[in-house]
């Protein structure tokens, strides 16, 4: 008889608390704060998904511009150099 009484506190406690619990999630879970967690995840998992492919990007871009710069500059020197026959300035160290 005691253990009734014991265990129908308990579910009592429980039902109370679980209660409690609810309420506050209701009150936190609003359109708003689910909008703005939403949110924050996107932006964390693109931040983490895109770093290392950005800094791939980064790398090769660098060294595809240093191709071109030289790839241009070989190219305008040969130009000025073969076909309008200006004669090459010889660099002073």
């Amino acid at each position: 008889m005691q253990q009734q009484v014991v265990d129908a506190e308990r579910v009592s406690v429980f039902k109370k608390t679980r209660a409690k619990i609810k309420k506050k999630l209701q009150e936190l879970w609003n359109v708003d704060s689910i909008i703005d967690l939403m949110v924050d995840l996107l932006l964390l998992v693109f931040d983490v998904i895109y770093s290392p492919i950005l800094i791939i990007v980064r790398l090769i871009r660098h060294f595809f511009n240093e191709w071109i710069v030289n790839t241009v500059k070989r190219f305008l020197k040969w130009f000025a150099h073969k076909i309008l026959r200006i004669p090459e300035v010889k660099k002073v160290k």
